[in-house]
């Protein structure tokens, strides 16, 4: 996974040189193939909770095997990178200097280190969902502005 985490924090060391705002996004693999998700995070908690919740339901429903939550911290100032699969959680964090724009090495964390919110939204390995259910996530997400799913393809 520190192959796949690396690769999302170099991803999220682009936006932010590029100037763009680094949105937080879910890579997920599932049967399906791999998914991006963007989330758009407010301050609100209620909106914020709910916004994850879809985010957990849409891994669940099409049985997420792994994902990657990247961001950027404000506290520190650091882009970050958390993997969660069955096997366990592990996440790296890159500390930003702003001017002149830079880059720390990579920190890793591992599973004591990073809480227990992001690796409950992984599904449990044997999940039942009901059509219903599939159409009702799909529909969510899809009319929810703060998020944007981006389907890449089966997983080889």
């Amino acid at each position: 996974m520190r192959d796949l985490i690396e690769a999302e924090l170099a991803r999220s060391r682009e936006i932010i040189a590029s100037g763009a705002e680094l949105v937080p996004r879910f890579r997920i693999s599932a049967a399906d193939g791999e998914t991006l998700i963007f989330v758009q995070l407010p301050d609100d908690p209620d909106e914020r909770a709910w916004r994850m919740q879809l985010v957990s339901s849409y891994m669940a429903v099409h049985l997420a095997q792994w994902f990657i939550m990247a961001s950027e911290l404000q506290e520190p100032d650091a882009s970050s990178a958390v993997a969660v699969s069955r096997q366990g959680c592990e996440a790296g964090l890159q500390i930003i200097t702003r001017s002149p724009l830079s880059f720390g090495e990579t920190t890793w964390l591992d599973a004591g280190q990073i809480g227990y919110e992001l690796p409950a939204m992984l599904p449990r390995k044997v999940e039942t969902v009901t059509p219903e259910q599939i159409a009702d996530v799909d529909r969510l997400i899809a009319h929810n502005e703060g998020l944007r799913v981006l389907k890449m393809g089966a997983v080889k």
